[in-house]
């Protein structure tokens, strides 16, 4: 059975429930964090909730598609892979003629043809295990870099989280011309209601011994994962390398509990490495872009 169901009919408390136990769900795919972030979403529900794919889309010359919207790096199917065939995709791209859309790690599209998919790249580190073990993949380069911090006399601790965020703006904003103010807004707003049920906010921030701010970092944290959503280094503060030391005592704190820590990425070269030197494995996730318009409106979008 295969519904296509506007966000006012979902049964918020199942799509809820679904995506917080699956093991393939992201907090992404909550219904308050799709309401906060979107302007419109919609959601195939399969099977009586068996599994269900959220919808982002909006509206131009008439024509319905379907984007990624600004901090949501992948939703795609969650719940049971199997419930996903030919006729669930005929849906999908019935709805929506035309689309950028970012499938989650294991997406079962991947199987069907003709569909095209980019692999983009993304690292978790395992967190179940003892801090002992989850050093022991640290490169040696992050070793001399975490020593230095510590002679440095960091200190990490919590902040509000409205700090994180704006420092996060402050300082990238010019680099992210797609995120708009209205989206900063929203996430605000989201992480001053997230619902503690399914998920919490976390804020840090590394001080120097003159108590100056040198990194923040944002985490969302749900039932798998720690959600690397806004890390902030002031130039001022890489010489000391506090990013290395924020995460490393983030690792600490909750090593041992059965979560993945998600990086977030990242293809940018530079973060990429950055990433690899904390002995993660790459996860993956999917790019999937489709243009299914009439001729010759297909012709007006690539």
């Amino acid at each position: 059975m295969i519904q296509l169901l506007s966000s006012s009919s979902i049964d918020a408390s199942r799509w809820d429930y679904l995506v917080s136990s699956s093991s393939n769900g992201r907090f992404y795919a909550l219904s308050s964090y799709l309401s906060s972030m979107c302007e419109r979403w919609s959601g195939i529900v399969l099977d009586d909730y068996k599994a269900v794919i959220p919808l982002p889309w909006k509206k131009k010359w008439g024509i319905r598609y379907v984007y990624t919207p600004p901090f949501m790096q992948q939703l795609g199917l969650i719940g049971d892979a199997s419930a996903f065939n030919e006729e669930v995709l005929a849906s999908l791209t019935q709805f929506a003629g035309y689309g950028d859309y970012l499938w989650n790690s294991g997406a079962p599209l991947i199987s069907i043809a003709p569909v095209q998919l980019v692999p983009k790249v993304n690292y978790v580190l395992d967190l179940s295990i003892n801090y002992s073990e989850i050093i022991k993949g640290y490169s040696n380069s992050l070793k001399r870099y975490l020593k230095q911090a510590r002679s440095n006399k960091l200190v990490c601790k919590d902040i509000p989280i409205i700090d994180a965020i704006e420092l996060y703006q402050q300082l990238y904003h010019e680099r992210m011309p797609h995120i708009s103010q209205k989206d900063f807004v929203a996430f605000k707003e989201f992480c001053s209601k997230s619902p503690a049920t399914y998920c919490k906010v976390l804020a840090k921030a590394v001080y120097n011994a003159n108590g100056e701010v040198l990194a923040t970092a944002l985490f969302v944290q749900d039932q798998h994962r720690i959600y690397n959503i806004m890390p902030s280094t002031l130039l001022e503060g890489r010489k000391f390398f506090p990013m290395h030391y924020l995460l490393d005592e983030c690792f600490k704190t909750h090593a041992g509990q059965p979560l993945l820590f998600d990086f977030e990425g990242s293809d940018i070269p530079g973060v990429k490495s950055f990433y690899e030197q904390f002995g993660g494995t790459d996860e993956g996730y999917y790019h999937w872009h489709f243009n299914h318009l009439p001729w010759p409106i297909n012709l007006l979008k690539k």
